[in-house]
Formats: structure tokens, sequence, C-alpha cells
């Protein structure tokens, strides 16, 4: 057994409690706030203007926010990038539709989705 007990860990909010994976909606638990974790994968440390994206197929999850985690194409490394309530997050990112350039960094999109600068995250969950 791990320090904490099994899956959890302290946080701010209290603890954080990994979801049993069951239903797909949603990563962990943070307090009361169920969080789906997007992860991309990188080849470098990401800056502030690159995208977090929500494909429009994951926006039927339910899940109260989004936290967004890049990770090394090796696993070597790893960053925290930043968390948002899911209804904050869908008003204020961008929708692409599949086949648009993204004109932030002239990425032509693969699905739907909601594209959101690192900048415009927040550090934790409020």
């Amino acid at each position: 057994m791990d320090k904490y007990g099994p899956n959890r860990a302290p946080n701010k909010r209290g603890w954080a409690r990994l979801s049993s994976g069951k239903n797909g909606d949603y990563d962990i638990v943070v307090g009361d706030i169920k969080v789906d974790v997007k992860t991309k994968q990188t080849t470098a440390k990401p800056k502030p203007f690159y995208e977090c994206s929500v494909a429009k197929y994951n926006t039927k999850q339910r899940c109260d926010a989004y936290a967004f985690v890049r990770v090394l194409k090796d696993f070597s490394k790893g960053w925290y990038l930043g968390a948002m309530k899911k209804e904050d997050y869908l008003s204020k990112a961008t929708p692409l539709k599949k086949g648009d350039v993204d004109p932030s960094n002239n990425f032509t999109v693969r699905a739907d989705c909601y594209n959101l600068p690192i900048s415009d995250l927040g550090e934790l969950l409020q």
C-alpha cells in the first residue's frame, strides 16, 4: 500500500482519488470535482502559447473540469499545464472543425475540437 492509501494523494483541496475508470467520464476526483485529465505527447517543453484541446466528442463526458498535461514521448518528463471548469473551458475555447487550419499553429484539425492556449488555464481548480 502506498503512503496515503490506495488511489489517494494529498492536494490543496484535500484529497484526490483516482476514478474507478468504469465509465470513462473522468480520471480523478479532487474534493468533489470530477476531473478529466487530457494528456498529449510532446517533443519539447510546452510554451504558454501552445494549445490545449478537447475533442468535441469528449464534451459529452460527465466531468466537472479538465486538467491538461504534456509528457515527453520517451516518458522521461511531464508538465502539469493547468485546469479549468468544463463550462468555462467550453465558453472560452475556440471551436474548430475537422479540416480547419488552426491559425495559432497552422495545424490541420483532425476532428472537431475546442482549443485554448495554455496561458489561459488556471493553475488550480477554484
